[in-house]
């Protein structure tokens, strides 16, 4: 089993990275928006562009409060074992996605 020290920093980690993304991309967004006036064209690219963004930005929302669960159930107690059946999750399966809630097997009926 991985160590919980490791764990949380990798985790920690990606959350760090993750909420640097987002600035950037607001930022950039912002930037953008400033060089000029659109005119309809680029007023439906900007939108096309935008609901690209959103999209990336919830996947980021997402995987932002799937990290922050990992900490959660790291600080509980309850980090590494299966929502579903109770059961350990596999310690390969923690080192590639250290917010499993759920086993390989559960993971697989599951679809998640």
């Amino acid at each position: 089993m991985m160590h919980l020290d490791e764990v949380r920093r990798k985790l920690v980690n990606r959350r760090e990275a993750l909420l640097r993304l987002a600035t950037r991309q607001r930022a950039d967004g912002d930037e953008l928006l400033a060089l000029r006036e659109p005119d309809w064209e680029d007023a439906a690219a900007e939108l096309r562009d935008a609901r690209v963004l959103d999209r990336l930005a919830t996947e980021e929302q997402r995987e932002l409060a799937e990290i922050d669960a990992a900490l959660g159930r790291i600080a509980s107690g309850g980090w590494g074992t299966c929502i579903d059946c109770g059961k350990r999750i596999t310690a390969a399966r923690l080192r590639v996605r250290p917010e499993s809630t759920r086993c390989r097997p559960c993971a697989e009926r599951t679809g998640g």
